[in-house]
């Protein structure tokens, strides 16, 4: 080999030693850039805000926000949280073909009127009406109470251990109660009902009793629209209403940052939070906070955490006992608009 050759050798390995540190440090910089890409894209379900954006609970757009001249805390605030879980609400499960008619001879109403209206089918006669939607197995019964209050008891005392026990064993015939459901804490109100008029009264001066059964999650109980309602009519325990409006629940869960209830109750004193009362109020006690999750009889894709506020409220009108919502979400997690992700 010539000095020249080897001269020439010398080079061509001195150029790939500088280039070498050169495509290397490409290849790094593309792996970084795919690394990022992908835990934006593929990011799993379970992780901190793997869902991205929120949109805001349902009561935001639906119920009033709360005024008063005065707030008095009576009620002290929650251990403070960091985070909170979210869940994707999925779409229920379709009907068996078997259901629907078991459904509709259970409520009296085989060989009734029947229409259909998009995934609604409704069957109809004189005194019932049932409409049930084949898409996700959710159903509404309503009994016309203009047609047989007649039958309706006069108010006296309605024991509600009973009613409970009553709704248990329909929701045990019908095989819908589903394992999430929390069966230990329903929400029981009683009804002084007619056919011009329905008021919520003590279960001492009642002739209905509405019971309520919310989801059980992250230790617990749901709030908002109950997951299925019963109005069971005291003494014979006829079912005057029966709804259901149940949505599965991915038990797969990923952490929100949220805000802390001190601040959540400078947000309902500054008139942010939210409650079905329509009412003003001379003076607002909150007598207690806790975290909860909103549900919802209407679409929606997630089931997130929200503050619960149970107020006292005074007027001219007298004393009323209720409850206010905030949601718990840190705002910049939540979208200020409409959400752009389509419900389930």
């Amino acid at each position: 080999m010539s000095l020249a050759d080897l001269s020439a050798q010398i080079r061509a390995a001195l150029k790939w030693l500088l280039i070498l540190p050169a495509i290397l440090l490409l290849l790094w910089v593309v792996w970084l850039v795919a690394k990022e890409v992908s835990k934006v894209a593929l990011k799993p379900r379970g992780q901190e805000t793997a869902y991205g954006k929120l949109a805001p609970p349902l009561f935001t757009k639906t119920y009033s926000t709360l005024t008063a001249s005065q707030f008095e805390l009576a009620a002290s605030f929650p251990k403070k949280k960091e985070k909170a879980n979210v869940f994707q609400l999925q779409t229920g499960s379709k009907f068996s073909e078997k259901q629907p008619k078991e459904l509709v001879s259970f409520f009296g109403l085989s060989g009734s009127e029947k229409n259909q209206s998009g995934n609604v089918t409704t069957w109809k006669n004189s005194s019932a009406t049932f409409s049930l939607d084949n898409s996700q197995s959710h159903f509404e019964f309503r009994l016309d109470l203009t047609k047989e209050s007649s039958s309706l008891p006069t108010n006296a005392s309605v024991d509600k251990d009973q009613a409970v026990k009553k709704a248990k064993e329909i929701l045990k015939k019908l095989v819908f109660l589903p394992k999430d459901v929390d069966q230990d804490n329903p929400v029981v109100l009683f009804f002084s009902l007619s056919a011009e008029k329905r008021s919520e009264t003590s279960n001492l001066s009642a002739n209905a009793a509405e019971i309520n059964f919310f989801r059980k999650v992250d230790g617990t109980r749901s709030s908002g629209d109950p997951l299925i309602r019963l109005l069971l009519e005291r003494g014979s325990n006829k079912i005057l209403e029966f709804d259901y409006h149940y949505y599965p629940l991915n038990s797969v869960a990923s952490a929100y940052p949220i805000i802390d209830s001190s601040e959540a109750w400078e947000e309902l004193q500054d008139g942010k939070a939210f409650t079905k009362e329509g009412d003003e109020f001379d003076l607002v006690t909150a007598t207690k906070i806790n975290l909860s999750y909103w549900e919802s009889k209407f679409s929606q894709p997630y089931l997130q955490p929200i503050w619960i506020f149970s107020i006292r409220g005074k007027n001219d009108s007298g004393e009323k006992e209720f409850e206010a919502y905030f949601p718990a979400i840190t705002p910049s997690f939540l979208w200020k608009g409409e959400s752009p992700i389509s419900p389930p």
